[in-house]
Protein backbone atom coordinates (compact mmCIF):
# COMPACT_ATOMS: atom_id res chain seq x y z
CA UNK A 1 0.00 0.00 0.00
CA UNK A 2 1.67 3.42 -1.15
CA UNK A 3 1.68 6.19 1.39
CA UNK A 4 -0.84 8.59 -0.14
CA UNK A 5 -3.81 5.17 0.34
CA UNK A 6 -2.63 4.57 3.64
CA UNK A 7 -2.63 8.62 4.97
CA UNK A 8 -6.06 8.62 2.98
CA UNK A 9 -7.44 5.70 4.44
CA UNK A 10 -6.13 5.43 7.97
CA UNK A 11 -8.84 7.32 9.72
CA UNK A 12 -11.71 4.95 7.92
CA UNK A 13 -9.48 2.13 9.25
CA UNK A 14 -9.21 3.06 13.08
CA UNK A 15 -12.27 4.15 13.26
CA UNK A 16 -13.61 0.81 12.23
CA UNK A 17 -11.57 -0.99 14.61
CA UNK A 18 -12.63 1.19 16.97
CA UNK A 19 -15.70 0.47 16.28
CA UNK A 20 -15.11 -3.73 16.23
CA UNK A 21 -13.47 -3.17 19.74
CA UNK A 22 -16.53 -1.64 21.38
CA UNK A 23 -19.04 -4.47 19.74
CA UNK A 24 -16.25 -6.91 21.30
CA UNK A 25 -17.19 -5.78 24.48
CA UNK A 26 -20.81 -7.14 24.49
CA UNK A 27 -20.52 -9.47 21.96
CA UNK A 28 -16.98 -11.69 22.55
CA UNK A 29 -15.73 -10.04 25.59
CA UNK A 30 -12.92 -12.37 25.22
CA UNK A 31 -11.23 -11.03 22.12
CA UNK A 32 -11.76 -7.46 23.13
CA UNK A 33 -7.89 -6.91 24.83
CA UNK A 34 -6.11 -9.12 21.73
CA UNK A 35 -8.40 -6.57 19.18
CA UNK A 36 -7.06 -3.54 21.83
CA UNK A 37 -3.54 -4.38 21.50
CA UNK A 38 -3.77 -5.17 18.15
CA UNK A 39 -5.13 -1.72 17.39
CA UNK A 40 -2.47 0.01 19.71
CA UNK A 41 0.34 -1.89 17.82
CA UNK A 42 -1.06 -0.89 14.46
CA UNK A 43 -1.34 2.68 15.09
CA UNK A 44 1.56 2.80 16.49
CA UNK A 45 3.64 1.43 13.71
CA UNK A 46 1.64 3.34 11.07
CA UNK A 47 2.63 6.64 13.38
CA UNK A 48 5.86 5.43 13.22
CA UNK A 49 6.28 4.87 9.60
CA UNK A 50 4.60 8.33 8.66
CA UNK A 51 7.08 10.36 10.80
CA UNK A 52 10.13 8.32 9.10
CA UNK A 53 8.49 8.98 6.04
CA UNK A 54 7.87 12.86 6.03
CA UNK A 55 11.18 13.62 7.82
CA UNK A 56 12.96 11.28 4.58
CA UNK A 57 11.02 13.73 2.39
CA UNK A 58 12.06 16.60 4.10
CA UNK A 59 15.87 15.15 3.54
CA UNK A 60 15.35 13.78 0.05
CA UNK A 61 14.17 17.82 -0.92
CA UNK A 62 16.96 19.12 0.58
CA UNK A 63 15.07 21.02 3.51
CA UNK A 64 17.08 19.43 6.59
CA UNK A 65 20.43 17.93 6.98
CA UNK A 66 20.68 13.80 7.85
CA UNK A 67 22.10 14.74 11.32
CA UNK A 68 18.68 16.67 11.41
CA UNK A 69 16.57 14.20 9.98
CA UNK A 70 18.16 11.51 12.89
CA UNK A 71 17.39 13.93 15.87
CA UNK A 72 13.91 15.31 14.66
CA UNK A 73 12.85 11.25 13.84
CA UNK A 74 14.82 10.23 17.23
CA UNK A 75 11.97 12.91 18.95
CA UNK A 76 9.29 12.63 17.64
CA UNK A 77 9.25 8.72 18.39
CA UNK A 78 10.43 9.59 21.93
CA UNK A 79 7.47 11.75 22.29
CA UNK A 80 5.44 9.32 20.53
CA UNK A 81 6.46 6.80 22.98
CA UNK A 82 6.04 8.86 25.99
CA UNK A 83 2.28 10.61 25.31
CA UNK A 84 1.11 6.80 24.95
CA UNK A 85 2.59 5.20 28.15
CA UNK A 86 1.15 8.55 29.67
CA UNK A 87 -2.12 8.13 28.44
CA UNK A 88 -2.18 4.52 28.52
CA UNK A 89 -1.59 4.81 32.36
CA UNK A 90 -3.96 7.62 33.31
CA UNK A 91 -7.04 6.94 30.81
CA UNK A 92 -6.46 3.02 31.93
CA UNK A 93 -7.04 4.77 35.87
CA UNK A 94 -9.60 6.52 35.28
CA UNK A 95 -11.24 3.40 33.62
CA UNK A 96 -11.07 1.40 36.48
CA UNK A 97 -12.24 4.14 38.64
CA UNK A 98 -15.05 4.54 36.64
CA UNK A 99 -16.40 1.47 36.38
CA UNK A 100 -16.02 0.76 39.91
CA UNK A 101 -17.99 3.60 40.55
CA UNK A 102 -20.70 3.38 37.84
CA UNK A 103 -20.82 -0.40 38.23
CA UNK A 104 -22.04 -0.46 41.87
CA UNK A 105 -23.92 2.24 41.19
CA UNK A 106 -25.84 1.82 38.23
CA UNK A 107 -24.96 -1.92 37.03
CA UNK A 108 -22.92 -3.35 34.50
CA UNK A 109 -24.00 -1.66 31.41
CA UNK A 110 -23.39 2.09 32.92
CA UNK A 111 -20.06 0.84 34.50
CA UNK A 112 -18.69 -0.13 31.24
CA UNK A 113 -20.33 3.10 29.71
CA UNK A 114 -18.75 5.32 31.60
CA UNK A 115 -15.46 3.04 31.55
CA UNK A 116 -15.21 3.72 27.94
CA UNK A 117 -16.31 7.49 28.09
CA UNK A 118 -13.94 8.12 30.84
CA UNK A 119 -11.20 6.65 29.34
CA UNK A 120 -11.77 8.85 25.88
CA UNK A 121 -12.33 11.81 27.84
CA UNK A 122 -9.14 11.56 29.98
CA UNK A 123 -7.08 10.26 27.01
CA UNK A 124 -7.96 13.38 25.09
CA UNK A 125 -6.78 15.32 27.28
CA UNK A 126 -3.54 13.53 28.57
CA UNK A 127 -2.76 13.75 24.85
CA UNK A 128 -3.14 17.51 24.06
CA UNK A 129 -1.24 18.12 27.21
CA UNK A 130 1.61 15.84 26.32
CA UNK A 131 1.46 17.29 22.84
CA UNK A 132 1.85 20.85 24.05
CA UNK A 133 4.46 19.84 26.85
CA UNK A 134 6.59 17.91 24.20
CA UNK A 135 6.68 20.92 21.41
CA UNK A 136 7.73 23.25 24.07
CA UNK A 137 10.42 21.39 25.37
CA UNK A 138 11.61 19.95 21.79
CA UNK A 139 11.43 23.44 20.14
CA UNK A 140 14.11 25.06 21.12
CA UNK A 141 16.32 21.90 20.60
CA UNK A 142 15.27 21.77 16.85
CA UNK A 143 15.27 25.49 16.68
CA UNK A 144 19.26 25.21 17.87
CA UNK A 145 20.28 21.96 15.63
CA UNK A 146 18.92 23.53 12.19
CA UNK A 147 21.04 26.50 13.12
CA UNK A 148 23.74 23.90 13.31
CA UNK A 149 24.37 24.40 17.03
CA UNK A 150 23.91 20.89 18.33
Amino acid sequence: MRRKQLIKLWPLFSVLLVLVILASIFIFPSITRMLSLTVILLGLGISIFLNVQRHCQSQKAGKITPAFMRRAIALDITGLLLTMGAVMFLAGRAVAYAAQVAGTAWGGTAGILAAIIAGLIVGVVVGLLMRWLWQKLTKPILAKAAQGGI
